[in-house]
């Protein structure tokens, strides 16, 4: 009976230790892009900031495929000591720019964080000169957290993503940032 139970527990696990690993490492990283079963992270890139102590603004494109919404909770990065998600709003004829909690990402569909909209604010941001990279990594309220490289750009420079986001109208340069 011993030898029986651990041919058997032997078995289960040869099976699900496998199975596992796939689940809790289904994230991967692929340059500027990060691409899962379920949400897709790509075109990623950061403005640097026009001078040292001033916040960068970080964009990109989340699409899920799936069937079920999720929303992006938190970013992360190592080169910065604070991300904050942001959005614009307008307070009459002003637009102004304000933090926000999270960010749904409907089930099939696509949220364009870019200049003018949802994007992020990097603040003690370290050193960094166009073509840098910085990873960026996404959180989500149910999904696994997803890391990609994002390239920096300079003040004046477009978006190294033609078609993808606006290239003007950038306010990593200008705007309050002072609200905290």
């Amino acid at each position: 009976m011993n030898r029986t139970f651990r041919f058997f527990f032997l078995c289960v696990c040869a099976v699900t230790f496998p199975v596992w690993g796939a689940v809790a490492d289904d994230a991967v990283s692929v340059g500027d892009e990060a691409v899962t079963e379920t949400i897709d992270v790509r075109d990623a890139w950061l403005r640097a900031p026009v001078m040292a102590g001033r916040p960068a603004a970080g964009y990109f494109t989340v699409k899920n495929p799936g069937k079920t919404e999720d929303r992006l909770i938190a970013v992360t990065s190592p080169a910065a000591s604070r991300v904050e998600l942001h959005t614009h709003i307008k307070d009459g004829a002003r637009m102004m720019m304000r933090p926000v909690e999270a960010v749904t990402v409907p089930a099939e569909g696509v949220v364009r964080f870019e200049p003018q909209a949802y994007h992020l604010m990097l603040f003690g941001l370290q050193p960094v000169k166009p073509g840098d990279r910085v990873t960026l990594t996404l959180k989500f309220e149910n999904h696994p957290a997803i890391s990609v490289s994002a390239v920096v750009v300079g003040t004046a420079d477009g978006n190294p993503y033609p078609g993808t986001h606006s290239n003007t109208d950038d306010h990593s340069n200008t705007g309050d940032h002072s609200h905290h």
